[in-house]
């Protein structure tokens, strides 16, 4: 008699489980496109950068570039700088040192090429804290396989941020790999076999990404 109550038990508790699974659709409207604005004003002469496209579907993700739009960034010393599209999507414009300080106020206004006008409000140009240490260390990230977890290496920046400095910042990494080849290279070709005078000449490499 136990056993037939813990069998019961146990069929019970599976029925509930697969009871327990329901399909979840997203409400969200299939041709909604939504404006998103990315832009980039820094404090060193040079090219500044402002992107603009349309959010994708959520079953269908891809970039979908704004072209044709009119793109002005505007500082509060009622200076205008008119950016011009280099790609599908993408506006630049070249602005020198003088324009570019600690404590101006920018806002930028695109108007689409259908006409509608967008405005943010003005923000101001922080000064960005001088990095103090740059450090990795070697770590191991679990995966959905437990027996297959991604080993690799995590960078970590200190730096002291009082109140009048930024408190978001842009990490631009370049990497740069040294590879060894496993054996010398005693031997090329270039129509006739020559000996290499040099075998360890190539036998480190780099290449910067």
């Amino acid at each position: 008699m136990q056993v037939s109550r813990m069998i019961l038990r146990s069929l019970v508790l599976i029925i509930l489980m697969n009871g327990c699974i329901e399909p979840f659709t997203l409400n969200i409207e299939e041709n909604q496109r939504s404006l998103v604005i990315e832009g980039q004003i820094t404090d060193r002469e040079g090219y500044q950068y402002i992107r603009i496209s349309r959010s994708s579907p959520y079953n269908e993700p891809g970039e979908i570039p704004e072209t044709g739009c009119e793109v002005n960034v505007i500082d509060d010393k009622g200076n205008t700088f008119s950016f011009f599209e280099t790609e599908p999507g993408s506006y630049e414009r070249w602005m020198e040192q003088e324009y570019l300080s600690v404590g101006t106020r920018y806002r930028v206004q695109v108007i689409t090429a259908c006409g509608k006008i967008y405005q943010s409000d003005f923000d101001i140009l922080l000064a960005c804290p001088p990095v103090d240490t740059v450090y990795y260390h070697r770590e191991i990230a679990e995966t959905y396989d437990p027996e297959s977890p991604l080993y690799g290496i995590r960078f970590y920046i200190d730096l002291e941020a009082p109140d009048d400095y930024a408190r978001s910042y842009q990490w631009l990494l370049e990497e740069t790999w040294e590879n060894h080849a496993p054996y010398q290279i005693q031997y090329y070709y270039d129509g006739a076999i020559h000996e290499m005078e040099n075998p360890d000449s190539l036998r480190y490499c780099w290449r910067t990404e």
